[in-house]
């Protein structure tokens, strides 16, 4: 849950500082749409049970992510 990392080796060149930004708001809000949907998960699992939501990730996690996800009360790691 984290920026997805080209295979790849390539770039990106950005005419204005605008255009940039543009990109990063739209990564950003393609990644907090994948947490949520996790999120939305958890709850229609675990909600008014005593069940606990653990998230198994292999490539990591965006910080802000984890904050996310910490502040749902789930359990993660990283295998």
């Amino acid at each position: 849950m984290e920026y997805e990392k080209s295979e790849v080796n390539s770039g990106f060149f950005y005419k204005t500082a605008e255009e940039r930004e543009k990109m990063v708001s739209a990564e950003r809000e393609f990644i907090e749409k994948r947490v949520q949907k996790v999120i939305a998960l958890k709850k229609s699992l675990c909600d008014g049970t005593d069940k606990t939501f653990v998230v198994i990730n292999q490539k990591g996690i965006d910080p802000m992510c984890l904050d996310m996800l910490a502040k749902e009360g789930m359990i993660f790691t990283l295998s």
